[in-house]
């Protein structure tokens, strides 16, 4: 029997929370939250760098890059050459496979990268029009359309995520007028589907999964002129959710206890297999701190707009932005190839951002509270290295592991 859950209300459209500076203290000891969660705390050494490589003509404009859970690998997807990169953890690039174009093993624009047991992968292209798949080796074995961009679920074309048995999960693509409500009722809650085929191929209406929340995501900023600048609220406590093959993983803190996160992961049947609640600390957001994210965006907006005073412009800010008792919890979530569900948060200690990371599947163990410098956006990580993206001197950027060792040790 389907175990569908209602997780709020969610949508689409990719409107993230504008980044601020450092803004917590916090002690390096292992701690345990009000609730009694125990963390051991872990921090990270510099081991490894590479950037382009220009003898196979591999050059990194803004890479992402996935660890391979299955061989000891990175693969790395370029925005700019519409390629992926295989590359040893020291840098030595193993094959190159794709290209620009729309022909099978190209990409017009290449996004999710998904590992199977054997080694092997699938690239996702655009919003899931097509998926590519790959041998362990970069051979490529075919490319298959998902769909011609008709499909849709409640009016609204989907984006699929991840392959899932016979078919894909994904949700429904939106924007952020629709989400606040220029022309109707704002949109707040959105499905998370299963998009399959029938037995003679046609595919079937998609299948919702869950619900989730995402009231108040987005902000729009009216101006002295009547002009408006639409963008993601800083302190949102809005539903996220991320995608592995036949999974999804929801990240909720509405209707939670201040400083609590929830973790839910459901299967393409619309099981939940696994539910994890962490408690943190809860952080009153303060005058100080919406000072600290009105000044740093000050610091860009004035110079645009240079025919209104600061005080105009800062009140259009204030009477913009949702400012709720507490900091939501979390910032963010990223499925890792460890295994791990890594949180993201504002909490910091000096120049060190704050994680919770916990394994997927195990309900009541000591997760990890992991200290990250700041400028390191984390986007997989292994049993030992956490990886990501940072910009050298030159402001290119470079792909950046570092080995994960326990505080004191």
């Amino acid at each position: 029997m389907r175990n569908s859950i209602s997780i709020g209300r969610l949508t689409a459209v990719a409107v993230v929370p504008c980044s601020f500076s450092l803004l917590f203290s916090t002690a390096c000891d292992d701690s345990a939250g009000p609730a009694g969660d125990a963390f051991t705390t872990w921090i990270s050494e510099p081991e490894y760098s590479f950037g382009d490589a220009p003898e196979h003509e591999v050059f990194f404009t803004v890479p992402f890059l996935r660890a391979d859970p299955y061989r000891d690998r990175i693969l790395v997807r370029d925005r700019g050459d519409k390629q992926i990169s295989a590359w040893t953890p020291d840098g030595s690039l193993l094959f190159v496979v794709g290209g620009p174009g729309e022909g099978p093993g190209e990409f017009t624009s290449p996004s999710r990268i998904y590992f199977a047991p054997d080694g092997g992968f699938s690239v996702r292209n655009d919003f899931g029009i097509r998926f590519t798949s790959y041998s362990a080796d970069g051979e490529h074995l075919e490319t298959v359309s998902a769909q011609d961009g008709t499909l849709e679920y409640d009016g609204l074309m989907l984006n699929l995520e991840a392959p899932a048995g016979d078919g894909y999960l994904g949700f429904p693509l939106t924007w952020a007028a629709l989400e606040l409500g220029d022309h109707g009722d704002p949109l707040e809650r959105i499905a998370v589907v299963h998009a399959t085929r029938s037995e003679v191929g046609q595919r079937r209406a998609p299948e919702p999964l869950f619900w989730m929340d995402i009231g108040g995501r987005v902000r729009d900023t009216k101006f002295p002129d009547d002009s408006g600048l639409i963008g993601g609220q800083p302190f949102t406590d809005a539903d996220q959710a991320r995608f592995l093959p036949g999974v999804a993983v929801v990240m909720r803190m509405r209707d939670l206890p201040p400083g609590a996160v929830e973790l839910i992961e459901v299967n393409a049947e619309g099981d939940t297999v696994w539910q994890r609640r962490l408690q943190l600390e809860p952080r009153p957001l303060t005058p100080a701190l919406l000072d600290a994210w009105m000044d740093e965006q000050l610091e860009w907006m004035l110079p645009a707009r240079s025919e209104w005073s600061e005080d105009e412009v800062r009140e259009a800010l204030d009477a913009s932005v949702h400012k709720p008792e507490y900091l939501p919890a979390a910032t963010g979530l990223v499925l890792t190839a460890s295994g791990e569900v890594w949180v993201r948060t504002s909490e910091a200690e000096d120049t060190l951002r704050v994680h919770y990371a916990v394994r997927r599947g195990d309900a009541d163990g000591a997760a990890r509270r992991v200290l990250l410098p700041e400028w390191l956006e984390i986007e997989d990580a292994t049993d030992t290295h956490v990886w990501g993206v940072r910009r050298d001197e030159m402001d290119l950027p470079r792909v950046t592991g570092r080995r994960l060792v326990r505080a004191g040790s």
